[in-house]
Order: C-alpha cells, then sequence, then structure tokens
C-alpha cells in the first residue's frame, strides 16, 4: 500500500496505516454519529426493556416458536453450505467453504453437533465473533487518502453457515407468520426494487388521470448496517414473539464482536464497534429488515414504499 497521507502528514509503515483505518472504520460505528436527543432516547427505551436482554428470562420459547428453536438437522447444514460462495476468502481460521464443501458426511455430523451445543447454550466462540478487515481502494480514488479505501471484513466461513442455518429458519417463520409489513420488497423472494416502480407509476399514472398531484419524499438510510441499533433489533425481536434458542443466538451473534485492520503482515489493535451488524453476514440484511419493520406504521395517510 502507498504512503497515506492524513492532516498533512505522511504514514508509511504498515502498523500505523493499521491503526489509522481501524479508528475509521471503529468511527463508522460509533455512538457520536447520532444526534444527543436519539441517543437519550435510545438509552431510556434500553432501560424501559432492560429485563429482555437477561438470558434467563429469555429461556423458554412459546409454542409459536418451539420448531424455530429446534436443534439443526444435516438437511439444514448441507444446504447451507451447498449454497455458499466457494470464491469467498476464510477468515483468521483459514477455513473456507471450499474446504467445507469437499467434507465427507461423517465431518459434517461433527460440525453440526458442535452447531448445536452452540445453539442450546446461546454462547458463540469469540473468535467467531471477531472479524479481519483488509482495507480495498475505491474505484478511481486517490491512493494517497484514507478515505478512499473500504472494508472488506474477513470472518470465519464455520460461523457464516450456521449464520445461513439460523437466517433461513428465521426468513421462514416470518414469512410464514406475515411477521414483515407488506410494503417491504428488500431482501425476500420473490420481490424487487421493480416492484415498487411499478406502484410508484401505477400512482402516478392513476393521478394524471384525476387531475391530482403526486408527491414522492425518498430516504436513503447512510451507513445503515453500521449504525444498526443492536438491542433495538432485540427488543423489535421479542415483539415479533421470538424467544429461546433463536433469540439467545441472537443476542449474542450481535454482543462482544471485535476487529482488526490488516496492512500487508500487520495487524492494528483490537477494536470493539457500538453498533452495527457485521459485513458480509448473511444475517445482517434480515437484521436491517426487523429494524425498520414498524416504520411504516409511523406514516399515515401516504402510500409507503420499503427497499
Amino acid at each position: 500500500m502507498p504512503t497515506i497521507i492524513q492532516d498533512g502528514k505522511p504514514i508509511e509503515s504498515s502498523i500505523d496505516k493499521a491503526e489509522l483505518f481501524a479508528d475509521i472504520f471503529e468511527s463508522v460505528s460509533s455512538d457520536n454519529n447520532n444526534t444527543p436527543e436519539f441517543n437519550a432516547t435510545k438509552a431510556t427505551t434500553e432501560r424501559e426493556n432492560n429485563y429482555l436482554f437477561d438470558i434467563n428470562s429469555s429461556t423458554k420459547s412459546g409454542v409459536s416458536t418451539c420448531c424455530l428453536n429446534d436443534n439443526f438437522n444435516i438437511e439444514e447444514l448441507q444446504r447451507a453450505i451447498r449454497r455458499a460462495k466457494s470464491d469467498s476468502v476464510p477468515g483468521k481460521d483459514r477455513v473456507s467453504f471450499t474446504m467445507l464443501q469437499r467434507l465427507p458426511k461423517s465431518a459434517l455430523k461433527i460440525i453440526l453437533k458442535l452447531y448445536n451445543i452452540v445453539w442450546r447454550k446461546g454462547t458463540i466462540p469469540l473468535d467467531f465473533k471477531h472479524g479481519i478487515i483488509v482495507p480495498i481502494l475505491k474505484p478511481n480514488k486517490s491512493l494517497q487518502e484514507a478515505t478512499s479505501y473500504r472494508p472488506i471484513c474477513l470472518t470465519s466461513c464455520l460461523e457464516k453457515i450456521m449464520e445461513r442455518m439460523v437466517r433461513d429458519r428465521l426468513t421462514y417463520y416470518l414469512e410464514y407468520n406475515k411477521g414483515l409489513t407488506n410494503v417491504q420488497t428488500a431482501f425476500r423472494k420473490n420481490r424487487s426494487t421493480v416492484d415498487q416502480i411499478i406502484k410508484l407509476q401505477d400512482e402516478i399514472n392513476r393521478n394524471i388521470h384525476t387531475k391530482r398531484h403526486t408527491c414522492g419524499v425518498f430516504i436513503d438510510f447512510e451507513r445503515a448496517f453500521d449504525m444498526l441499533w443492536r438491542k433495538g433489533v432485540l427488543i423489535k425481536l421479542k415483539r415479533l414473539n421470538i424467544s429461546g434458542n433463536t433469540y439467545n443466538w441472537l443476542q449474542d451473534f450481535l454482543q462482544n464482536r471485535t476487529f482488526q485492520v490488516r496492512v500487508g503482515n500487520a495487524l492494528s489493535t483490537v477494536r470493539a464497534p457500538e453498533n452495527g451488524t457485521p459485513q458480509g453476514s448473511p444475517l445482517s440484511p434480515l437484521l436491517f429488515l426487523i429494524a425498520i419493520n414498524d416504520l411504516p406504521d409511523g406514516l399515515e395517510k401516504v402510500k409507503k414504499c420499503l427497499f
């Protein structure tokens, strides 16, 4: 990597560059990005719902979520491994999807046993929650500016397989029980942006024929995954009647996450982001949908579209 210029000063050593990028990537998920009013509301809401974050209050699963909380079976594991991208770069443990795809069934049964122990205990190994971030230059950007690089996070493929299995189950549960708002089309099977474009076009044409105006307001969430309010997601999971193993595992999945930045052979100090979901996690899009699921409820007398 070439010399980075920061505040007019050249940064040349790999370790100094790694620390600089770690500072930048850590700040992206900081509470300092929120307004003081939001942070105050956030703190109050967390205090009022503090009982939800006690794992002992979440172990009993209701009838409606009992199947959601069952042990995983070999078919679920094989499906998750089969659908994984073989060209993905592995995490710190160097275990790749290609390696997992070539394992015999006897070895998969051992991995499945590990997953089910983690599932029942609701405690994910810390190594699974640690990511190695590699800065990659954005197209047509200056080589010497730190902001020209985007983070690519390398995490354990073993963990990603389990995340896929949890995601598939949770997605099925939410779709079957109509837990996600019908105006949301992002990251959902057989839905896309085309649905929302057609809906908008239809509304415009209808208003033209009735000689009325159409006013559109478009909102884009900046740092949507990086600034995801973790405990806010847990509160909404409870409102969706998610409990037992699923809730406990997701609660542990969202907390105590760490990362280091690698530049060359140098690694930064370990950092812990305050907010957000892991980059590249199969679960991150679904958790974001859950976070904004009740957004349309606060908008009255208007047509809503989410993507």
